[in-house]
């Protein structure tokens, strides 16, 4: 008999056990989803502690949208004769506040690179306890994050970035707020490619150009210069079409574009003009030559009329006498003396 109650006790212990039900998680940040699982059962019903009950689903999701701690209680039924059973957890679900995150700036738009103050206007129900990441999307800077409440940044590439902030409580809920190209540094930037860099005068040179943030306006047109370095220049409402130019005297020549665009300031209401300059990587080099020589014989007497006064197996000495412009460049030599034999030193 003593064996049989042992066993009958066993038994209405793991019944009781098994009557439960256990929630994926049981604290996190509002909006919070949260999926409850009954252990045992054929049917139940569900008081999620907000005001929301559902019935017979196994397992459940259930969206908190309102901070609190809640209550939840599931009633578990049965297909035989068993009674229904009530399973209650107090205080069960914890949903934490979760901070609200933004910013703005005094001057976030201008033609030249811009030093931008940031404000941080995030707030909590404790925003003393706020912590901050910046990311500023300027991923050519050394310092493209921060984690200060009201940080500064030097944007100096013409471009519009996208920045964000992340804001953290003492729960670890986090808000992410991105404001889409807010930081606007305007203008256009370009290159100049010279298809020769190097030649005799007069030297036609094709200019081909690569520029970014033209903007095709009816009015506040976009304009490019650009200046030869010879006294010329061209003007142009076709920015970044092809164009030529003949060098017809010696010298070294650093052309310049200057690129003229306009732009519509947010901050003061206005169009503004940006005027930005770029030069030639290299050195465009027109030559200008008259090529000449003399010649001496053995007793450096000048050989006026040339090789008719050298006698037989006499030897002369050549010597050059061009002049080339500019006079730092490095030349090559070729002499050809007539009866088959040349050399290409200088003299």
């Amino acid at each position: 008999m003593k064996k049989i109650v042992i066993f009958l006790a066993t038994f209405i212990a793991l019944q009781a056990n098994a009557q439960d039900f256990n929630a994926e998680t049981t604290t996190g940040c509002v909006p919070l989803i949260v999926q409850f699982t009954a252990t045992s059962g054929d049917a139940w019903e569900w008081d999620f502690g907000d005001g929301t009950s559902v019935a017979y689903t196994n397992p459940i999701n259930h969206l908190y949208t309102s901070t609190g701690v809640y209550t939840v209680k599931c009633t578990i039924f049965y297909s035989d004769s068993r009674p229904q059973q009530i399973v209650t957890k107090t205080n069960y679900i914890v949903v934490n506040p979760k901070p609200h995150a933004d910013f703005t700036s005094f001057n976030n738009q201008s033609c030249d690179p811009l030093n931008v103050e940031f404000i941080n206007i995030s707030y909590d129900n404790d925003t003393a306890s706020l912590t901050y990441q910046w990311f500023f999307g300027d991923s050519l800077s050394n310092d493209d994050t921060s984690s200060l409440k009201h940080p500064e940044h030097f944007f100096n590439n013409y471009k519009y970035y996208d920045v964000s902030l992340i804001v953290t409580n003492i729960f670890n809920c986090k808000d992410t707020i991105t404001k889409p190209d807010y930081v606007k540094i305007e203008g256009m930037s370009g290159e100049i490619f010279p298809d020769t860099l190097i030649g005799c005068k007069p030297l036609r040179v094709n200019f081909n150009f690569n520029i970014s943030g033209f903007d095709h306006k009816d009015s506040y047109k976009d304009t490019m210069i650009l200046f030869f370095d010879d006294g010329e220049s061209y003007v142009t409402e076709f920015v970044g079409a092809p164009l030529k130019h003949e060098y017809r005297k010696e010298g070294f020549y650093i052309p310049l574009i200057q690129l003229i665009s306009w732009f519509y300031n947010e901050n003061t209401g206005k169009y503004e003009r940006c005027i930005r300059g770029y030069i030639v990587k290299d050195t465009i080099k027109v030559l200008g030559y008259t090529v000449d020589f003399r010649i001496e014989n053995k007793q450096q007497e000048i050989l006026s009329d040339g090789i008719k006064m050298l006698k037989p197996n006499d030897t002369a000495y050549f010597f050059d006498e061009s002049d080339i412009t500019p006079k730092d460049l490095t030349l090559s030599y070729k002499w050809n003396f007539g009866n088959g034999d040349s050399i290409t030193t200088f003299d």
